[in-house]
Formats: structure tokens, sequence, C-alpha cells
């Protein structure tokens, strides 16, 4: 595919992101003053404009913003559950990874649960990547990406999030990364807190509507209550405790407790 061609499909609209390359952190000031027009987002579709005002002033195609969520220890990737919430500003992105496990797809997710600060990543193979990782990062290279910037969030309420910017050298992320890291790591923290307002749960099993009864159950169950101290605490039997935690877990699609948990708090249906 054709240069122009690949950027128009990734940007949206032909020339956008021509000779952005070399804005890097020289553009950083202005584009952090579009940080004061976040809080006039109402809606999504207002999130996603300005989330490609804000990438494309840093001289990149543009971003992903991903949150993973809870996933609990020792559980392996092809196991992991969709992403809580998902936004692109690429209309090639609409369909979202609800129906693939985004997990299995990028690479950079194993490291964003244990990464605090901003790091570049790039589009070419390395030996210890799945199958399923070679092709997605080869369909990125086909459409003109060839490195980018992802910048941690880590909501130990909600489970961690990103974003993912993308069409740069990885040289000129480096740089940005570099020189304005603190900067863009309070871009994310701020982003994920107005996108949890913003944007709706995604994925199988995250929209389950809980009764109050159940929400009271799960959420003595997230702070480490046994199901006797539950119970006496909510003036109902053993079984009914057991009863409603069950039907949760059913309504998340898990047979573990523990999985309940974390599946609500991630998507706010449960506060602790």
């Amino acid at each position: 595919m054709a240069g122009g061609q690949a950027l128009e499909r990734i940007a949206g609209d032909r020339g956008t992101a021509a000779g952005a390359i070399e804005a890097g952190s020289a553009g950083i000031a202005d584009a952090i003053d579009e940080l004061l027009g976040i809080s006039s987002c109402g809606t999504a579709d207002d999130l996603r404009t300005w989330l490609r005002r804000f990438a494309r002033g840093l001289g990149f195609y543009g971003c992903r913003y991903i949150h993973l969520g809870h996933v609990l220890s020792g559980m392996k990737l092809e196991d992991s559950p969709p992403p809580v919430r998902f936004l692109s500003t690429s209309a090639r992105d609409d369909f979202g990874p609800d129906g693939d496990n985004w997990a299995l797809c990028d690479p950079v997710v194993s490291r964003i649960k244990l990464s605090f600060t901003p790091f570049p990543w790039s589009t070419g193979e390395r030996r210890e990547m799945s199958e399923t990782q070679r092709a997605w990062l080869a369909q990125e290279r086909a459409l003109g990406v060839g490195a980018g910037l992802a910048v941690p969030v880590q909501d130990y309420a909600a489970g961690p999030a990103y974003l993912s910017f993308y069409g740069v050298e990885e040289e000129t992320a480096i740089r940005l990364m570099e020189e304005r890291a603190p900067e863009l790591a309070f871009v994310g923290a701020q982003f994920h807190a107005l996108a949890k307002t913003l944007l709706p749960v995604a994925g199988t099993g995250h929209q389950a509507l809980l009764t109050q009864r159940e929400i009271d159950c799960l959420r003595l169950a997230a702070l480490g209550w046994t199901i006797s101290q539950s119970s006496k605490e909510l003036g109902v039997a053993h079984e009914t405790v057991v009863f409603h935690l069950r039907k949760v877990s059913r309504k998340f699609g898990t047979n573990s407790k523990l999985r309940a948990v974390a599946l609500a708090v991630s998507a706010g249906l449960i506060h602790i």
C-alpha cells in the first residue's frame, strides 16, 4: 500500500499527518494546552475527536485507548477477557477488540500492568512473539505504522489502562518519552478518568445488571468478608449470600467468585 493511502486510512483524511514526524516534543506544549479542552467532552465522540487532535499535535497519526481492567494473577493471555473499554481515533478500529482477544494481538499488553511510565514500541517482530502478534503487527506495518508510544495508567480500583499513540519513527517516540514522560503520564491519567464516565463498558459479562442485594454481597466479598460475616452484616441466611454470589458469577460468565469481584470492580459496578 502506498504511504499516502496508508496515512489516509489511519488518520481519516489525506495529509493530516504529513510532516508531523518532526513535531515530537517540540509540539508538546501546544498539545498539552489541548488538555484544557478535555473537560468539555460530553460524549464518546467528543472524546475521540479530542484524542485525535491531541495525537496529531504530538506528531502521531492517531491513538487507541484500551482499558484492560483487572486480570487475575497467573491468568494466561489466551484466557484474558476483552478490554473493559476501547476507543480509537481510526475508523478502521470501529469494530474494536470486542470480538477478538486484544491481549493476544498487541504485544504491548504484557508490559502495561508492570509499567508506570511511557515507553516506545515498534511494529518490528521479535523472536518471542506469537504468530497472532506477528500477524497483527504485519497488518499495522501494511497501514504505514512503524512505531509508537504507550502511556500506561495504573488504576488499582478499576484495573490498568493505556493510551497507544502510533505512526512515528521509533527514535521520535523515544525522544518524546525521554523529554516529556511526566506530562504524558498526566494526560493519560486525566483521559482515563474521563473515559470511565463517558465510554460504555464493553465485552461479554461486564454489562450484567446487578440487583442491590447482589451488589451488597459482592462488595463484602471484595472486602474479604467470609460468607458467615456477610450473612450477619446483611441480616440474611448463609445460603442467601451463597445464592447471590453464584448468581453474580453466572452473570459474569465465570465460576470464580474472585473473578466476578475483579470484573465488577473493573466495570465500576462496585466500589471498595
